[in-house]
């Protein structure tokens, strides 16, 4: 190994380690460093991989840590910077790296208050994840995926669909389980995705809809987990007491909450007021919603289609990939036609956007015919999205429908179909 190479793995690691004892100002400056090394380099070596390797891993744990540090916008556009390195790179398996990039950016978008950059990253994220068939190892590589499903049940919790997001956490605490000595093995590696991130979101859900002995299941694995010494004691011992008083079990309850009260004035509060925050309307919900406000039978069809299996992202909604395009459209229709219904009428935009979206990305020499047929739809679907996003008062979500409307204009430009030049006419008077 050259000894460029020797000194940037040194600071690496020295950050990495600052990182996963939460000393994130440490961890930044120190891979602030490396990444200054690595762009020096470059500029003597453009064409190197090795060099664009280093800086892509460099750039993905100083993105993270700009994540935990609440630099959302920042860490975003270090992780883009990252996903360009790993490109020009020689890595084995680029494409699975690249793809916890977009991962980590979709958590970088969903705390910037970016729902569709988000839900778009975490889908192009779990396709690669699922072309490479990973879904079918076993451990350590299922932990990769395990990570990955963390990452989404949060985005999706927050922004995406809750259905969605427990499918993401059940299947992330399944795959951490059933690699439970190579959790213990590395648990700074492992146990903040497993608690933080895919059982928080499980136990939340689950209490969201009442399902109490599956919240309370998550509940106790947390604090046993807690127990040997990771993660926050009392805000688990508060959870579970909030949510067995919940539950109608207020004596199981009192020492949970006690000795919860005795580590943290605040630990209880917070909790009871986690149990009552409102989710996002799921696709599920919003086509119930759409079905009977139009009467329309076939929304029903559509229903199942689209929700009647277990997924964890847009794209693997449609088991018919050539299905895909009808169901982009019908979404789009159906958000148009219930736009009074705020929320159910975002759910079924945004889907609809996401979906074509998957469906130009997954056929890039069709986009021209997709475009001419479907393009249209589409735009009624960003149509609906600029007007919810506006009524949110939201500059952020608001700023990242706009991004969504660009990228859509500059693919469309090309296509002279009259009804897509209308459709496009109309996003341009709205945004502007």
């Amino acid at each position: 190994m050259a000894r460029w190479e020797i000194r940037v793995d040194r600071l690496f690691w020295t950050g990495t380690a600052a990182q996963q004892s939460g000393q994130i100002g440490e961890a930044l400056a120190v891979h602030r460093r490396a990444e200054g090394m690595l762009r020096r380099r470059l500029r003597r070596h453009p064409d190197d991989p090795a060099v664009h390797g280093k800086l892509a891993a460099v750039l993905y744990s100083l993105g993270s840590s700009l994540v935990s540090g609440r630099q959302p916008d920042e860490a975003a556009k270090v992780l883009e910077d990252s996903e360009y390195h790993y490109g020009r790179s020689a890595q084995p398996e680029v494409d699975l790296l690249i793809a916890d990039v977009e991962a980590r950016r979709a958590g970088a978008h969903s705390l910037a208050g970016h729902p569709v950059s988000a839900l778009t990253d975490i889908d192009r994220a779990l396709t690669t994840y699922a072309r490479r068939g990973v879904h079918h190892e076993g451990p350590p590589r299922s932990l990769d995926l395990a990570r990955v499903l963390s990452q989404a049940a949060v985005v999706h919790r927050v922004h995406g669909d809750t259905d969605q997001a427990l499918a993401c956490a059940g299947q992330a605490l399944a795959r951490y389980k059933e690699g439970v000595a190579a959790v213990n093995a590395d648990p700074s590696a492992h146990l903040g995705y497993m608690i933080d991130m895919a059982a928080d979101t499980a136990s939340m859900l689950e209490a969201a809809k009442g399902n109490w002995p599956a919240a309370l299941a998550v509940d106790e694995f947390v604090l046993n987990t807690v127990g040997q010494g990771w993660g926050d004691l009392a805000a688990a011992l508060a959870r579970m007491g909030v949510h067995l008083r919940a539950a109608g079990r207020a004596a199981e309850a009192r020492p949970f909450l006690a000795r919860a009260a005795e580590l943290s004035s605040t630990a209880v509060e917070q909790e009871q007021r986690i149990l009552t925050r409102p989710h996002p309307r799921s696709l599920d919900e919003a086509l119930r919603t759409a079905g009977a406000a139009t009467g329309l039978v076939g929304v029903a069809v559509l229903r199942r289609a689209l929700t009647g299996e277990e997924s964890y992202s847009v794209s693997a909604r449609v088991r018919d990939q050539a299905a895909a395009p009808a169901h982009a459209r019908s979404l789009a229709d159906l958000a148009a036609a219930v736009d009074h219904h705020t929320d159910a009428a975002w759910r079924l935009a945004l889907e609809s956007h996401l979906l074509s979206q998957a469906i130009l990305r997954n056929r890039p020499d069709s986009s021209h015919a997709l475009l001419s047929a479907h393009g249209h739809a589409w735009a009624t679907a960003l149509l609906v999205m600029v007007r919810v996003s506006r009524l949110t008062g939201s500059e952020a979500m608001q700023n990242d429908v706009r991004a969504a409307v660009d990228r859509f204009n500059e693919t469309a430009v090309a296509v002279e179909e009259p009804r897509l030049r209308s459709a496009v006419d109309r996003l341009r008077d709205r945004v502007d």
